[in-house]
C-alpha cells in the first residue's frame, strides 16, 4: 500500500477541473536521481516546462528522504544531467551548460547553502560522466577524414558528405581535491557508454566503430579497461551475437558489483526478448553467464544496479503493463538464485537506485490513479512505499479520466490485454461511446498501466469524452518471449488481427461505438495506424505519427536498419515479397480512412519520406481527404509547445469533424447526462 502526502480533506474533494491541452505544459516530471551515501538526500532532476522558450527543461533539486520535502537547487542553470554525490554528502555534481561554454560542463553545488562551481572546461564538451573518488569523464574530438579523396572534400566544402569525419574518444580521470586530469585512454572508436569499478581499477566500456547508429546494433564490444597497466580485454560475443536470435543487437546497462569483481550489462533486441549478463573477471580469464528472468516478465532498458556488499542484482521489469524491480540472488561462478520482486500492486517503477547500505530504494513511480512520483521503500520486507515528493499537487482537482486493463482473444486464440481510458465519472449504463484506438510504438514495448499525459494520446482524449482503447498487440513485452517474437516475420498481419479482436471487443462489451472509430499513434503506432487504413474501413478518421509506410524505404534511410532486418528475417533482396507485404504504401488503394501525417522534419528513425510519400499517394493519386503536417526542427519526437499544441489541435479537431461529433457530443458534460438515451 503507497503512503502518499495527501491530506484527508484534499483527497476527499470532488475534483472540478476539466482537463484542457493547456494543462500537459503544468505538468512535472521526475527524471534522474542520486542517493547521498548515507541515503538521507536524493538528488533528483526534474522535467518543467519553461513558459518563456515553450520547451522542458532540466532543475535538479534536493529530496530530502527523512522529512519528506523537496527544495530546488539550480537557477538559471537548465539542461542538468547525470547527477553524482561528493564522498562526503556535501556536493552534488552534474553537467549542463553555462553562459561561458556552449558545450556541456560538469559542475557541483553544494547540498547547503546552494553555491554553484564549474568544474570542466573541456573544449569539445563532456560527453558522458561517472563519480566515485575520482571524477570520470569521455570527450571526442572529431576531425576529416585523411584519405584520397580529402582535398576534394577540402575545396569543395559546401556539399555535405558521407562518412567524411572520424572521431578520437578520450577517457579522463580528474583528481577531485587538486581538480588535475590525466587521459587514461584514446581510441579512434566510439565510446558509447563506460563505467569505472569501485575500486577505480578497471573501467567497463561500451565500444563502437563509430558514433552512426548502425553501427551499434550488431558491430558494439564490452570492453575491460585495466587502469593500472592500460591493458584491454574485449569480451568475447558469441553468446549475444552469434548465439542470439539476431545478430543486431544493443548493448546498454554498465553496472558493477560493490567487490569490482563482476560487472553487469544487457543486450536489447528489436523482435526478440533481451538478455542480462554478467561477466566474473576474479579469474585469469572473463566467465560470462547470462541471468534469467522469472518467466513472463521482459527487462526494461538498461536499468540495473547490485544491492550494495552483496552479489545480487536488480533490474527493472515488465509484467503485463507492470513495471517492477526484479532482484536475482546468488550471482557467484555462473549460479543463478531466487528471484524476489517489488513493490506489489499496479504500479509501474520508471528509475530506482539503492541507499549506501542497501537497506532503501529510492525510486520514481507512477500508478493508474496518480501520476509519477518519487518514493521511498524499504529493499526488503512488506513495508510500503512512502512519498518524498508531490512533484503536481494542482492534478488533485483535475476530472482524471479512469484506467482500466482489459482482455480478449485474438483469431488464433491468444490472450490478449490493453488498457482502457475512460471518462471521468462515465458508467457504461450511459451508453457507447466514441472510441479512439491509441498504439503504442516500438513494437518491442507496451503501453504502460499507469497515469500518463501525453499530447500522443493519453488521457486528454479520454477527458474530452472519449474512449481510449491501448492495445499491447503481439510483439509487446511484459507477456512471455513468445508473444514478443510471434510478430517477427508477420508484421501487418499477426498484431493488426489482435488489435482488431480488440475493438471487436469494446464495441460488444458496449464500450464503442462501432460507427464513431478513430486510430492513432506515433512511430511504431503510426506504422500501425497506417497497417490498420489499408486493411479495412472501419475507422472514420485516423492520425499517423512519424509512421514507416514502406519497408525497403525505411532499411534503407533510418539510423536503425536491423530493426527491419530483424522483423523481416532478412535483406530486402532476400525477402522482397516480404518487405512490399509488410509496406502499408504498396496497399494504399485500399485507403478510405481520412487520415492526418505527422512528422519531424529531420527525424532519423522514421524519415519524413515516409509521411510524404503516403501523403502523395493519397491526395494526389487517390483523391483522398489528407493533411500533412512536418514540424521543422524537429526528430522522432516533438519537443517544442507549439508544436505539441498544434498536433493535439489538428488531432481533436480531425476526429471531431470525421466521426461526425458536435461540439458537445465527446464532451465530459455530454458523457456525464447520457445516462437514459
Amino acid at each position: 500500500m503507497f503512503v502518499t502526502l495527501l491530506s484527508a480533506m484534499s483527497a476527499m474533494a470532488a475534483p472540478s477541473h476539466d482537463i484542457v491541452q493547456e494543462d500537459l505544459f503544468t505538468l512535472d516530471s521526475a527524471g534522474e536521481m542520486s542517493v547521498s551515501r548515507d541515503g538521507r538526500y536524493t538528488a533528483l532532476v526534474r522535467h518543467r516546462w519553461h513558459n518563456d522558450t515553450g520547451e522542458a527543461e532540466r532543475e535538479l533539486w534536493l529530496v530530502d528522504n527523512r522529512r519528506r520535502t523537496s527544495q530546488p537547487l539550480t537557477f538559471g542553470i537548465g539542461d542538468v544531467a547525470q547527477p553524482g554525490w561528493s564522498e562526503d554528502g556535501l556536493w552534488i555534481y552534474f553537467t549542463s551548460h553555462d553562459d561561458q561554454s556552449e558545450q556541456r560542463q560538469v559542475f557541483r553545488v553544494h547540498r547547503e547553502h546552494g553555491t554553484v562551481q564549474r568544474l570542466t572546461s573541456v573544449e569539445e564538451g563532456v560527453k558522458q560522466v561517472a563519480y566515485g573518488e575520482s571524477l570520470w569523464i569521455t570527450t571526442t574530438h572529431t576531425s576529416p577524414v585523411d584519405d584520397d579523396w580529402a582535398h576534394l572534400r577540402a575545396r569543395h566544402a559546401t556539399p555535405m558528405y558521407g562518412a567524411h569525419e572520424q572521431s578520437r574518444a578520450s577517457l579522463l580521470r580528474v583528481d577531485l581535491s587538486t581538480l588535475r586530469w590525466e587521459e587514461v585512454y584514446s581510441t579512434d572508436h566510439h565510446l558509447m557508454d563506460f563505467a569505472p569499478a569501485p575500486n577505480e581499477r578497471k573501467v567497463a566500456m561500451l565500444v563502437a566503430p563509430d558514433a552512426d547508429l548502425v553501427t551499434h546494433e550488431g558491430w558494439s564490444e564490452v570492453a575491460i579497461l585495466d587502469v593500472t597497466d592500460g591493458s584491454l580485454v574485449t569480451l568475447d560475443d558469441d553468446q549475444w551475437r552469434e548465439q542470439a536470435p539476431s545478430p543486431y543487437g544493443w548493448l546498454l546497462g554498465l553496472s558493477w558489483a560493490s567487490d569490482s569483481r563482476a560487472l553487469s550489462f544487457r543486450i536489447d533486441f528489436d523482435g526478440h526478448p533481451g538478455d542480462t549478463y554478467v561477466a566474473e573477471l576474479s579469474g585469469s580469464e572473463p566467465a560470462v553467464w547470462e541471468v534469467p528472468l522469472p518467466d513472463g516478465m521482459t527487462a526494461v532498458g538498461g536499468a540495473m544496479e547490485w544491492v550494495p556488499g552483496k552479489r545480487e542484482l536488480c533490474q527493472l521489469a515488465t509484467h503485463h503493463a507492470r513495471t517492477r524491480v526484479v532482484c536475482t540472488n546468488g550471482l557467484r561462478g555462473a549460479s543463478v538464485g531466487p528471484h524476489r520482486a517489488f513493490p506489489e500492486g499496479d504500479v509501474v517503477v520508471r528509475r530506482f537506485a539503492f541507499s549506501e547500505d542497501g537497506r532503501d530504494v529510492i525510486a520514481s513511480v507512477g500508478t493508474p490513479d496518480r501520476f509519477t512520483d518519487v518514493y521511498r521503500m524499504p529493499a526488503r520486507g512488506h513495508l510500503g512505499p512512502v512519498q518524498l515528493t508531490d512533484l503536481n499537487p494542482h492534478t488533485r482537482d483535475w476530472k482524471l479520466p479512469s484506467l482500466q486493463l482489459v482482455q480478449w482473444t485474438a483469431p488464433d486464440g491468444t490472450q490478449v490485454e490493453g488498457l482502457l481510458e475512460l471518462p471521468y465519472g462515465y458508467t457504461e449504463e450511459q451508453g457507447p461511446l466514441p472510441m479512439i484506438v491509441h498504439l503504442h510504438g516500438g513494437p518491442t514495448a507496451h503501453t504502460r498501466f499507469a497515469r500518463s499525459f501525453r499530447a500522443y494520446g493519453q488521457t486528454l482524449f479520454a477527458a474530452r469524452g472519449y474512449a481510449v482503447f491501448s492495445p499491447n498487440y503481439r510483439g509487446s513485452t511484459g507477456y512471455g518471449d513468445t508473444f514478443i517474437t510471434d510478430l517477427v516475420g508477420h508484421e501487418n498481419d499477426v498484431e493488426v488481427k489482435d488489435i482488431l479482436a480488440g475493438v471487436d471487443a469494446m464495441v460488444e462489451r458496449g464500450i464503442a461505438n462501432p460507427d464513431k472509430l478513430a486510430v492513432m499513434g506515433w512511430s511504431n503506432g503510426g506504422y500501425l495506424t497506417n497497417a490498420l487504413i489499408t486493411t479495412t474501413d472501419r475507422f472514420k478518421a485516423a492520425s499517423s505519427g512519424a509512421g514507416v509506410s514502406e519497408m525497403t524505404m525505411q532499411w534503407a534511410l533510418e539510423d536503425t536498419p536491423g530493426h527491419v532486418i530483424n522483423f523481416m528475417e532478412g535483406l530486402p533482396w532476400d525477402k522482397p515479397e516480404d518487405y512490399i507485404h509488410s509496406s502499408p504504401l504498396h496497399h494504399a488503394h485500399k485507403v478510405s480512412t481520412p487520415t492526418l501525417f505527422h512528422v519531424g522534419e529531420f527525424d532519423e528513425r522514421v524519415p519524413a519520406a515516409h509521411a510524404r510519400a503516403f501523403h502523395r499517394a493519397l491526395s494526389i493519386y487517390l483523391g483522398q481527404q489528407t493533411e500533412l503536417l512536418v514540424y521543422p526542427g524537429m526528430g522522432h519526437g516533438l519537443r517544442k509547445k507549439e508544436h505539441l499544441l498544434a498536433k493535439m489541435d489538428w488531432d481533436h479537431n480531425w476526429f471531431d469533424h470525421w466521426l461526425e461529433l458536435d461540439q458537445g457530443d465527446a464532451s465530459p458534460e455530454t458523457v456525464a447526462t447520457r445516462e437514459g438515451e
